[in-house]
């Protein structure tokens, strides 16, 4: 009855583990990592769930987390099929929930402009590389999305392509600035 029960809200394998005391559950028990309740939104479905996914903690602070079983039972407020991952505990506090971002799709081949590079203007995010030695070019990461410590960029940018990361936003004020026209200074 207690493996029934184990199993009928933890599955299998993660009651197995507890039972058995193997598997996730030492650092799970011990705090050591966190146990987390992936769920989809209703409707959503996946040909198999993602070995790892990546658990948004603050706004700049993300942790990875790896597949531990699918989940027997859903959040009530979501209705969708349901994972248990486990990931490091620290930053983790239970019953939080949490952004989590699973790949879907085909995989993609691109480029990671790191967050130092990126300037903001007109609600869009660009960054500058270098075309030679004293010219730069601005370029909108208009495709991909943001990443932890950057922006992933699916095509646009050659292999090892060079990218200013220090003093990118100075390059678009001085770029703006000699936009600028000035009235009729000389009219008498």
């Amino acid at each position: 009855a207690l493996q029934q029960n184990a199993d009928q809200q933890w599955g299998s394998v993660l009651a197995k583990a507890g039972l058995e005391g193997s598997g996730p559950y030492h650092r799970l028990v011990s705090r050591q990592d966190a146990l987390l309740q992936v769920v989809l939104p209703a409707g959503a479905l996946l040909e198999a769930p993602p070995s790892q996914v990546r658990a948004q903690i603050t706004a700049d602070q993300s942790v990875t987390a790896r597949l531990i079983a699918p989940a027997p039972r859903t959040d009530t407020r979501l209705q969708g099929a349901s994972y248990f991952y486990s990931a490091p505990a620290k930053g983790l506090l239970p019953g939080a929930s949490l952004p989590v971002f699973l790949p879907m799709g085909s995989a993609m081949q691109g480029s990671t402009v790191p967050a130092a590079a990126i300037v903001w203007w007109q609600g869009r995010p660009w960054a500058y590389t270098q075309s030679s030695a004293d010219h730069f070019v601005r370029r909108e990461l208009s495709a991909g999305g943001s990443i932890d410590g950057g922006w992933f960029v699916p095509g646009g940018f050659a292999n090892g392509e060079s990218v200013v990361t220090a003093g990118a936003q100075l390059l678009l004020s001085e770029e703006l600035r000699s936009q600028i026209t000035v009235g009729e200074e000389d009219h008498p």
